[in-house]
């Protein structure tokens, strides 16, 4: 090889290699993540990597291909830098958002959460790498010989295709052993992934990229042994195919019947989770509604946290004093953490993918008895969904009529512009249920209090819908500064102030159910979408700070109770249903959930959310890396023995994996 060349070569490396360095530096210090060995090493592996594919070839569409593919690789940095900061994890490798529409969306509402100062850092970076770069093709280009001798000689051609097959093998070797190096990393974390994120640390965006090469060129296939497990003749047979201890099965292969579908594999291992003392069997009398069907209104609230509303004096005291003065939990938590999610499960009673929001994998598939198709047949309802955003966003406009919806109310056919405050939607909600002459089932999804909660935000609510938002200028919680990781005090009162105008829509929507006479025969459903991002997880107290929501139901005839301990969205939809069909209802069979009035609700949450599950039942907390099959106990009140973790962890490792099956192999409809 010309000594030239490789002073070149050797060059970029080492510029690309250090100026990588410095900036994932600042990238992990901004994130406030640990810059480890690992992460070291993906950073070399991945300049080694460039400087190999660098030399195959000297064209110049070549090096085009490259400088593009680094551009990528750093547009990618910035989107995971965002995904990192809000769900603690990177973007995963098959979400694209459901389509073009989503990802520019959410490109245009989240670009503000990268600091300026990554934005330029960014820039120089590219800069720098494609300006050494093009030095490099410059100064290969110029070869065309060797000297020997003090006499010039001409390189063979085969000479120069022997050099750049070593290359393309050097860049396959590194290729293939930095992906196995990421797979062992994902699948064997270091301690403390829990509460330190080592598993995004050590990775890092190099990591990462090897990753998603890996997916892009690799696919994983799907193990469908658990998904087709009513093909299968015996239990012991199919535990050989799921990740669960013999003594799970066996200890329980005499008491129960043998799982004969899909369904009954879920409910075999949610059993798993109960624990026994976790199920209320206490009696709720619930009114007869079999004269005349309610109608069933579900206002879906966007990134509120109970904390919020816990804070002294509170953003939302009209909502705070509504949902003691209706039914509600101890505790509520969501099933998944995307908007779209909580949709599917309060509408579909099924637990969400563990990897994808359902946009991303399940928008082809068929689906089964939502909630909106059994109250069409059981009791002639007719149904519609009001949103003030595009109905391409998390492909809602395939989404909605698969799961049911009669009417589709969105941006910009019924509403002008994003963003507008909710009052405008319900009020249109409030409209279709009154000029129906059938019972109505209404989802209306919030979006006034979306992130980023900035002035400029409000500002245009408040032109938009012209109504004024007032700044909150009430106390705050110094505990909840201390313990939010990201929210500043100014933050937050902006933050509140938009919880303020979502108080303000709640008593107008209660308000004007009243004034039409619609209230006394209206079930009102209001539940936020997710955890609010941005606390830390490290002990029991952030733990529920970081992902208890608001829920609460209003029933006609029925005063405030505090019916369960702890609930979550999947058990939204049989709650409705018995409600509706009273003594006729039986739980179908693709509802994972159990009805709050039911003598036997078991008194526990699981959520899974990008490969993290979380496990919580009233007298522990749980948490895993489905990839890892790593759980852990957090502090609570009573310790958990090895024996009873192991049995949890494997049974939400079990259920996640059937789910995520079912899902992605379109089993989710039942002959």
């Amino acid at each position: 090889m010309h000594k030239k060349s490789l002073t070149a070569l050797t060059l970029f490396f080492l510029v690309f290699s250090l100026s990588s360095f410095g900036y994932f530096l600042f990238f992990y210090y901004l994130l406030m993540l640990s810059f480890s060995f690992f992460t070291m090493l993906f950073v070399i592996l991945f300049g080694a990597f460039v400087s190999s594919l660098i030399y195959i070839s000297r064209s110049f569409l070549w090096h085009a291909i490259l400088s593009l593919g680094i551009g990528i690789f750093l547009i990618l940095g910035l989107i995971n830098f965002v995904y990192i900061d809000v769900y603690g994890s990177f973007v995963p490798i098959k979400a694209a958002g459901g389509n073009l529409a989503t990802m520019l969306e959410t490109a245009k509402e989240f670009y503000v959460g990268v600091p300026v100062s990554l934005y330029l850092l960014t820039l120089l970076y590219f800069v720098i790498t494609i300006g050494i770069t093009w030095w490099y093709r410059r100064q290969s280009s110029l070869e065309c010989s060797v000297s020997f001798c003090a006499t010039s000689i001409e390189t063979p051609q085969h000479t120069k295709h022997i050099f750049q097959f070593v290359y393309m093998l050097v860049a396959v070797c590194i290729l293939f052993g930095s992906i196995f190096l990421a797979d062992y990393i994902q699948k064997n974390p270091r301690d403390g992934w829990w509460k330190d994120n080592y598993l995004v640390s050590d990775l890092g965006i190099p990591g990462y990229t090897f990753i998603m090469i890996q997916e892009i060129f690799v696919p994983h296939q799907i193990k469908n042994d658990a998904a087709y497990a009513h093909t299968v003749d015996t239990l012991e047979e199919i535990s050989k195919n799921l990740p669960q201890s013999s003594d799970i099965v066996s200890s329980t292969m005499t008491k129960d019947p043998w799982p004969q579908s899909p369904y009954d594999f879920l409910q075999f291992y949610l059993k798993k989770l109960e624990h026994g003392f976790a199920t209320h069997t206490d009696e709720i009398d619930i009114p007869d509604f079999s004269l005349k069907a309610p109608h069933i209104l579900v206002y879906q609230l966007e990134s509120i946290g109970s904390w919020a509303i816990d804070n002294d004096p509170s953003p939302m005291p009209y909502f705070k004093q509504l949902m003691q003065d209706t039914i509600h939990t101890q505790k509520f938590f969501a099933n998944g953490c995307h908007t779209i999610d909580a949709e599917f499960v309060t509408l579909c009673g099924f637990f969400p993918d563990p990897s994808a929001a359902i946009a991303d994998v399940g928008s082809e598939i068929q689906y089964n008895q939502c909630i909106t198709d059994l109250l069409e047949r059981e009791k002639g309802y007719t149904s519609a969904v009001f949103h003030v955003n595009d109905a391409q966003f998390w492909n809602r406009h395939i989404l909605d009529s698969k799961w049911g919806f009669d009417n589709l109310f969105f941006a910009p056919n019924y509403f002008p512009d994003e963003k507008l405050d909710d009052f405008i939607p319900l009020g249109k909600a409030i409209d279709y249920i009154k000029q129906s002459d059938s019972p109505v089932f209404a989802q209306v999804i919030s979006m006034v209090s979306h992130t980023y909660h900035t002035e400029a935000d409000l500002q245009k609510i408040e032109r938009l819908s012209k109504v004024k938002i007032p700044r909150f200028e009430g106390t705050i919680d110094p505990e909840l500064l201390a313990r939010n990781i990201d929210l500043r005090e100014e933050t937050m009162r902006i933050y509140f102030a938009y919880l303020q105008a979502v108080d303000n829509d709640i008593k107008f929507l209660f308000d004007n159910l009243e004034t039409e006479g619609l209230l006394d025969n209206t079930i009102v459903v209001i539940v936020n979408d997710h955890r609010f991002y941005n606390f830390s997880k490290n002990d029991t107290a952030n733990f529920y700070l970081y992902n208890e929501i608001p829920f609460m139901m209003y029933v006609p005839g029925m005063t405030g109770l505090e019916v369960r301990d702890i609930a979550s969205h999947i058990d939204i939809a049989p709650s409705l249903l018995e409600l509706v069909l009273g003594k006729e209802y039986r739980k179908p069979v693709n509802f994972m959930g159990t009805s709050l009035f039911s003598k036997k609700h078991p008194n526990l949450a699981l959520s899974s959310c990008n490969e993290q599950i979380q496990y919580v039942n009233p007298y522990e907390i749980i948490i895993g890396n489905r990839i890892a099959n790593e759980y852990v106990s957090l502090d609570a009140d009573t310790e958990i023995s090895a024996f009873e973790l192991e049995k949890i962890g494997n049974a939400a490792q079990t259920i996640t994996s059937i789910v995520k099956n079912m899902i992605r192999s379109n089993l989710l409809v039942q002959e």
